[in-house]
């Protein structure tokens, strides 16, 4: 099966914040998908390979 990949682009803390609590939701449906973005430590603390830090 083809590995997914999903971008997210949170541009404030806020949307840091949710962005970091929908990765949870997704990696606990399916643990093997690879997310990466644009946010800040909420997200890389979920395990997104933050591509451009926002603060």
């Amino acid at each position: 099966m083809k590995k997914r990949r999903i971008l997210i682009i949170a541009g404030e803390a806020s949307g840091d914040l949710q962005a970091a609590y929908l990765v949870k939701s997704l990696k606990s449906i399916n643990p093997n998908i690879e997310i990466f973005g644009i946010g800040g430590n909420q997200m890389k603390t979920q395990g997104v390979e933050v591509i451009y830090d926002i603060v």
